[in-house]
């Protein structure tokens, strides 16, 4: 059984380098791939991951253990990516299809509408698209929604549902199936 993230920590605060080494490279592709989602773009996604998980790292001794490391992760990572785009002053652009996605049978479909559903994302409100990748990507509940986001609870739920709402209304009459 491998050890949990808190437990990886507290060796680490003990001396043991490998126990950073561990929690790196268990969180070095979550950190990219939500910060895929979150940038749209490949190259700056790496770099936020990899800046994400810097500074996570180096704070890694003032993390007291008020929320789950993967709380504090994820509010890390939302905030890396929060400071670029307000750096950069654009929107995101694209989001990366999930793998875990239903798909459909013919690949030109199933990319055609992979490819609306990555646009519609982008184009909601920063506030929706957060909440609603972190709870459906991010895998979170919605209590850890609102630690990462720093928010009620109940202002996730309605954040995430007008954003489900939102994508609805937008690609239900786009992706119906005619068969």
């Amino acid at each position: 059984m491998e050890p949990t993230d808190e437990i990886l920590i507290d060796r680490y605060r003990g001396g043991d380098a490998g126990a950073l080494e561990e929690l790196a490279r268990r969180w070095e592709a979550p950190a990219r791939d939500l910060a895929m989602r979150l940038l749209g773009n490949r190259e700056e996604a790496q770099e936020a991951g990899q800046a994400a998980l810097f500074r996570a790292f180096a704070g890694l001794r003032r993390f007291d253990g008020r929320a789950r490391f993967s709380t504090w992760m994820h509010r890390v990572i939302v905030n890396q990516c929060r400071d670029r785009q307000r750096r950069q002053r654009k929107r995101p652009a694209a989001l990366v299809r999930d793998p875990a996605a239903p798909s459909h049978p013919d690949p030109l479909i199933r990319e055609e509408r992979s490819e609306l559903v990555r646009r519609a994302v982008a184009d909601l409100p920063e506030d929706e698209r957060e909440a609603l990748l972190l709870k459906h990507y991010g895998g979170l509940s919605f209590s850890e929604v609102g630690e990462v986001l720093a928010i009620p609870t109940t202002t996730v739920k309605s954040r995430v549902a007008r954003a489900l709402d939102r994508l609805r209304r937008r690609l239900a009459p786009r992706l119906e199936d005619p068969r």
